[in-house]
């Protein structure tokens, strides 16, 4: 069964790239519907394990950057680069690099959390949707 809708801009796939539109997009004012193909609470195939600086750029405009942040890995998880002969074999060689609470100043979005807060998709999605709602709330 086909139903009509109407929007200005229809965004094919919930990832993280069409989540960050959709975000962008309500926050300029433009109306947006989303489509995905998983069903609703079906958790998300993670084929990511990192956030570039220039998408962190765009996430510290969007106000999101700190969230998306303390989504990742704890915040004193060692980020030391190893070479090693195997994956378990001899150590020959270490970078130290020191942990995120160890980087970043308190005073830049409260990246201090030692938990997860859940995946990089599941805050965007929280975001986008409290986007969606400020645009509704101006509206009326």
């Amino acid at each position: 069964m086909s139903r009509r809708i109407n929007t200005e801009v229809l965004i094919v796939g919930g990832g993280p790239v069409g989540l960050t539109l959709a975000m962008d997009l309500g926050r300029r004012g433009v109306g947006v519907t989303l489509a995905e193909m998983r069903a609703a609470g079906e958790p998300p195939n993670v084929s990511c394990n990192h956030v570039s600086a220039r998408t962190m750029e765009i996430f510290r405009r969007l106000g999101i950057a700190g969230a998306v942040r303390n989504a990742g890995l704890p915040a004193d998880y060692p980020n030391d680069v190893a070479f090693r002969t195997t994956a378990t074999g001899i150590e020959m060689a270490r970078i130290p690099i020191p942990c995120r609470a160890e980087r970043y100043a308190p005073t830049r979005g409260g990246q201090h959390r030692s938990h997860r807060i859940g995946s990089i998709r599941s805050t965007l999605s929280r975001c986008c949707l409290l986007a969606q709602q400020q645009r509704r709330d101006c509206a009326s």
